[in-house]
């Protein structure tokens, strides 16, 4: 099994001092500068994280301070005789408060070496000076560690029961003792589930009763799953309450898209799409369940061709269509964000231009968000 960095808790909420050192004049790390240099702090507006007010649990009970730089750094191991302990408040947790007051009281990184090169640092955000926080925006849930493909810029497919130890698939047990924590201690709303993470949340066998037993205790909240869609359609993932499917496809053409897809098939995944938008209008499910396409533009499908190709298969099967940019290996070099938004506007105006936290890192974050329509 691979090393994991677990964080120690010393007096209060401090850490090592080697840890809380801060390292001044660090070069910028893919494009975004340091927050703090040549700002002084201001009273209602702090650098921030997503942690703050967010959590991250992976498929063996894991809880990671995100799914970015920060994977490794664990911050807790969940069982569920801990979160069944009254004692125990999972999102309140004396280190994700560290992290709270790092930001919004001390104005620091909480952990220099990783926050100075995670994409999820914001670096305007709203001050809340609370430790003790009642509504989550965003629990990010790895259902599963597995996956059926073996994309290059992931996890070898042949090497994941190697690198981490079991379980691979989130259990009932410990899902329903995390549900029941958060009901627990007072966390009102929940904005969003988001089932991702390192594997693909659909290898999890039983994906549509873990989002059916979160929406019985959170009703109003997004519950979202981003899949590579290689799999049969299965109507549970709506009948459980599922209010986002993005399935994550990038190229309209078999050749193209196997190129990094690799073992997948785009005739399955076109399938599974239509699969989809057939259960969610049998029940009756049109205004509530959001059907996406999400398309990475690679140097390989980034022509204009192409592109047009998969607007149209996404207007005949009925789904919206989002192209993503990327600043990994093999990334577009016809696009930024505001030539893409051009782009889109001039071929196909009712396609969304809508990078994820992720896909906006290296870019302008405002032009990106302009251009997506996003609020």
């Amino acid at each position: 099994m691979a090393d994991r960095v677990h964080l120690p808790i010393t007096d209060e909420l401090g850490v090592r001092d080697d840890v809380r050192e801060e390292v001044r004049d660090e070069p910028a790390v893919l494009g975004l500068d340091d927050p703090w240099r040549d700002r002084a702090p201001r009273p209602d507006r702090a650098v921030s994280c997503i942690m703050a007010d967010s959590l991250y649990v992976k498929a063996n009970g894991e809880m990671p301070c995100w799914c970015d730089s920060g994977e490794d750094l664990i911050l807790e191991t969940l069982s569920v005789e801990q979160l069944m302990d009254p004692a125990f408040d999972v999102f309140n947790h004396p280190r994700i408060q560290q992290i709270r007051a790092a930001f919004h009281d001390e104005d620091r990184y909480p952990f220099p070496d990783v926050c100075r090169r995670c994409a999820m640092v914001d670096p305007d955000a709203p001050r809340n000076r609370s430790r003790y926080r009642s509504h989550i925006d965003t629990l990010h849930v790895e259902s599963s560690w597995l996956c059926n493909l073996d994309c290059p810029l992931c996890i070898p497919r042949a090497e994941r029961k190697r690198l981490k130890d079991p379980p691979f698939h989130v259990e009932p047990s410990l899902w329903i003792a995390l549900v029941h924590n958060l009901k627990m201690h007072g966390v009102q709303s929940v904005r969003m589930l988001h089932f991702e993470g390192r594997g693909d949340p659909l290898m999890h066998p039983h994906l549509g009763h873990l989002a059916k037993v979160f929406h019985l205790s959170y009703p109003d909240a997004i519950i979202q799953a981003t899949t590579n869609g290689n799999f049969p359609f299965r109507d549970d993932l709506f009948e459980g309450g599922l209010t986002h499917l993005r399935i994550s496809a990038d190229g309209a053409r078999e050749e193209s898209y196997q190129r990094y897809r690799r073992g997948g098939k785009l005739a399955k995944v076109l399938r599974f799409m239509r699969d989809a938008v057939e259960c969610r209008a049998r029940l009756g499910l049109e205004d509530r369940v959001h059907i996406e396409w999400k398309y990475i533009l690679f140097e390989w499908c980034d022509s204009d061709e192409e592109m047009l190709e998969a607007y149209g298969l996404a207007r005949d099967l009925g789904v919206e269509l989002s192209f993503c940019l990327t600043p990994w290996d093999g990334k577009s070099a016809r696009f930024d964000s505001e030539s893409l938004a051009a782009k889109l506007e001039e071929l196909m105006p009712l396609a969304q231009n809508r990078p994820t936290r992720h896909i906006e890192l290296g870019l302008d974050k405002p032009a990106a968000e302009a251009a997506s329509g996003l609020p």
